[in-house]
């Protein structure tokens, strides 16, 4: 079995050759406000120009990171405290990577067939994959699981002190698998659907836990890929970038409406309607928001358990009537009322 550095050197080593060939599996970024570094070319001595910078036991070369950056395979972009960053690939896939975030992107080669390969080291990131795109079998890795995807919305996180990760699906499915199987076992693959979240809590031989994604987790999910509840993304360095930036925006929105059009049918008349009453939907921001809106609405409340704990540690307010369905006002405060901007409740 191949040590974690060798699977870094080896997907390195693939990468590169596809990178040059086929610009399909190259991201740049499109929106961007803060400070992140792009770190690329790994190898175990230092190579290349300067500056380097050593990283899971690799060199890397190190540029900070821009609106228009491209993100070459077995590249890791890493982001500080206040910064957000969205990747968006010619096909229109995207990866909104939040702050204190690490996050590899890597392409295998196996039986002369290409994977994608995602690997989140710790933070959390939001990805919108096509059905129809290059990245429909892509794989997304943590340290405690595997997830297959073949097309959806869906959000990850990844905890490293205790190396657990959860995934939430937002729309579609993931099929998850254990890193590490339980005794005597052989890891056994579950597939996650809309509106489920799934747990390993450490790196243990741990189970995977699969419940509803509640209220809360939406919440929490929401504010740590948010742009519009943050600052303004920075201007573009130049006319040329920004011309390929609202490019790649525009393919963006339309491949997320194309991915509710097949993934959440409701959801979908209801954005035809606002726009025949004029009302034009022309940002990812907007369709990511009402998406969770509307999961946010039909969510459970937390469990009395986690409920109980999360009062504890002052995150909630103990309710003083039982739990009810959200009022207007309360759906306003997870992004700007945007669900109410243009559809009716």
């Amino acid at each position: 079995m191949k040590t974690r550095l060798e699977w870094i050197l080896l997907a390195s080593l693939f990468s590169l050759p596809a990178w040059g060939a086929d610009s399909d599996h190259t991201a740049k970024i499109t929106r961007f406000f803060g400070k992140a570094q792009i770190l690329s070319g790994p190898s175990a001595k230092k190579a290349g120009q300067p500056p380097h910078v050593l990283f899971e036991d690799l060199y890397y070369h190190v540029e900070p990171a821009k609106l228009g950056s491209e993100i070459p395979l077995g590249s890791v972009i890493q982001t500080s405290e206040k910064t957000m960053v969205r990747l968006v690939y010619p096909n229109g896939d995207q990866i909104m990577i939040s702050p204190s975030s690490s996050y590899r992107v890597a392409l295998e080669t196996k039986d002369g067939k290409e994977k994608p390969i995602s690997e989140l080291i710790y933070g959390k990131f939001r990805a919108v994959i096509s059905k129809e795109g290059p990245r429909k079998e892509s794989e997304v890795r943590t340290r405690t699981m595997v997830m297959g995807i073949r097309g959806t919305d869906f959000h990850v996180a990844a905890f490293s002190d205790q190396g657990g990760s959860v995934v939430s699906v937002l729309r579609g499915a993931v099929a998850v698998t254990p890193q590490i199987a339980q005794a005597g076992a052989q890891p056994q693959t579950i597939e996650v659907k809309t509106g489920f979240s799934a747990a390993i809590p450490n790196q243990d031989k741990a189970p995977v836990k699969v419940a509803a994604t509640d209220k809360y987790d939406l919440k929490v999910i929401q504010d740590s890929v948010s742009f519009t509840k943050n600052q303004p993304a920075e201007a573009p360095a130049d006319p040329e970038t920004q011309k390929e930036i609202a490019a790649l925006e525009q393919k963006a929105v339309e491949s997320t409406k194309k991915d509710i059009q097949s993934g959440d049918p409701e959801l979908y008349k209801k954005i035809q309607a606002a726009e025949a009453a004029g009302k034009k939907i022309e940002s990812v921001e907007v369709l990511q928001a009402v998406t969770l809106e509307k999961a946010l609405v039909r969510a459970p409340e937390p469990v009395a358990e986690k409920r109980e704990a999360l009062e504890k540690a002052g995150i909630l307010k103990k309710p003083a009537a039982p739990p009810r369905k959200p009022t207007g006002q309360e759906l306003d405060e997870l992004e700007g009322g945007i669900y109410d901007k243009y559809f009716k409740r």
